[in-house]
């Protein structure tokens, strides 16, 4: 800063940047340190210069002043409680140094790496994770896009801190976002990582169970390449329905309309006609990003009937050419692949409509398909070879009356379990290995 700035600088409202330009220029935010410290301290040296300028605000003695009157004009008080002097210094060096003296007890936090560096990384403008395999194609695409994109290398406590990134995202996409159709100049830019697993983004749970949603999916806007606000800010901006869907994704909505400006404590956007209409053009991406989970979700689906019915074909397949299959379970295997072969049927035409097609699932979803009619028809005994059933009333040799009873007790039991298979399969086994042990018929 030179020396006309830093002299300035010490007044309230005084700010150099351009509104909507910059990302402060209300000129307060230098005395958001006031209220929590003794004493302020900023020391500035420009490029090419062989001076430097501090301005020291003497915080304490400001609120001496106004326990005693609390009348004093403003402007006398930051006169006369902060000074400004001059030095020397090395016309090769520029820089800007903050410093707080005095932090008060109930500001503990300014002094917690723990508060402090979660904050920066989420508010700061400051580089992807290079550990991020998008990073750089997202900062080349936000350069050419947005005048005068920056992102700063920030170091806390001598270790630099970078943008968060979430694991298991599938490759970026982009959309600019227009005020009005056939406009030339954008007035947002988003970019989205959709997650390549099923739903939300969470976090670990105990023992590998699925946790809460992350914190950090959803997307952000961003001014300057500040944040403003969190996830939820465009979730509950954006989304007008399936507002769930919002977390399927991590990314940022960098806002380019210099009428749209954040509210000084940053958690939203001034009350004005450019926010409506950021927040009613930017619609656009929450129906976008919701389209693409819904289609996502309907893949995924989909791949998870064709495994399950896979799996049913070849379990029933293995018992029956292996001579271990119940004929109790005849009737319920038979509904049970029907009712699949249905739903891959109904899931296989919807998928042939759609322009983005899993082909691997819907290859496998056709063999399955030929399999399970081949096996009903094996099941119905319509199959040219022959397959041989568990018949436990034949096997120990039941009398007329004994069988009618066992099949009456079968037939209660399959209704009483009709929506659990499984168990029911399960319960049928250990009868026969009951009546195999010798307990009484």
């Amino acid at each position: 800063m030179s020396d006309e700035t830093m002299r300035r600088y010490r007044y309230l409202g005084f700010s150099g940047k351009d509104r909507g330009t910059h990302a402060g220029f209300r000129g307060i935010g230098k005395y958001s340190a006031v209220g929590v410290c003794d004493k302020l301290i900023v020391r500035s040296s420009r490029l090419g210069e062989a001076k430097s300028y501090q301005v020291v605000i003497n915080a304490a003695e400001m609120f001496r002043r106004l326990q005693a009157d609390k009348n004093t004009p403003l402007e006398d008080l930051l006169r006369e409680h902060s000074q400004f002097n001059e030095g020397v210094e090395k016309p090769e060096l520029h820089y800007t140094f903050v410093e707080l003296h005095g932090i008060h007890p109930d500001a503990a936090e300014l002094l917690d790496v723990n508060a402090i560096k979660p904050y920066l990384i989420r508010v700061a403008p400051v580089p992807f994770d290079p550990a991020f395999p998008h990073g750089e194609e997202i900062r080349d695409k936000l350069h050419h896009v947005i005048p005068g994109f920056f992102d700063v290398d920030v170091l806390v406590n001598g270790q630099p801190i970078y943008k968060r990134f979430l694991e298991n995202g599938l490759r970026p996409s982009y959309e600019l976002v227009f005020a009005t159709e056939g406009a030339t100049e954008p007035i947002a830019y988003s970019w989205y990582c959709q997650h390549a697993g099923k739903g939300q983004f969470r976090e670990a749970g105990e023992q590998g169970t699925k946790g809460h949603r992350h914190p950090d999916s959803g997307l952000v806007y961003r001014v300057s390449n500040f944040a403003v606000g969190d996830g939820n800010l465009t979730r509950e901006t954006l989304w007008n329905s399936t507002p769930e869907r919002a977390f399927y994704f991590f990314g940022e909505i960098h806002v380019l309309d210099p009428g749209v400006i954040p509210t000084a404590d940053r958690d939203n956007f001034e009350d004005t006609s450019a926010r409506g209409r950021l927040f009613e053009r930017c619609r656009t991406v929450a129906t976008t990003l919701s389209f693409e989970a819904g289609l996502q979700s309907q893949q995924q689906r989909f791949g998870e009937v064709v495994a399950n019915g896979s799996k049913l074909v070849n379990e029933t397949e293995a018992t029956l050419k292996a001579g271990t299959l119940a004929a109790e379970l005849k009737e319920d295997k038979t509904f049970q692949i029907q009712k699949i072969l249905e739903d891959v049927a109904k899931r296989l035409k919807q998928s042939n409509r759609s322009e983005r097609k899993d082909t691997k699932v819907i290859r496998k979803a056709r063999q399955m398909l030929r399999r399970g009619e081949k096996l009903k028809r094996a099941l119905s005994g319509r199959e040219s070879e022959h397959f041989v059933m568990v018949d436990i009333a034949k096997e120990l040799a039941m009398e007329p009356k004994t069988k009618a009873i066992y099949e009456a007790i079968i037939s209660v039991i399959r209704e009483e379990f009709r929506d659990e298979p499984t168990r029911f399969e399960a319960i049928v086994r250990k009868i026969h290995e009951s009546l195999r042990k010798g307990i009484p018929c």
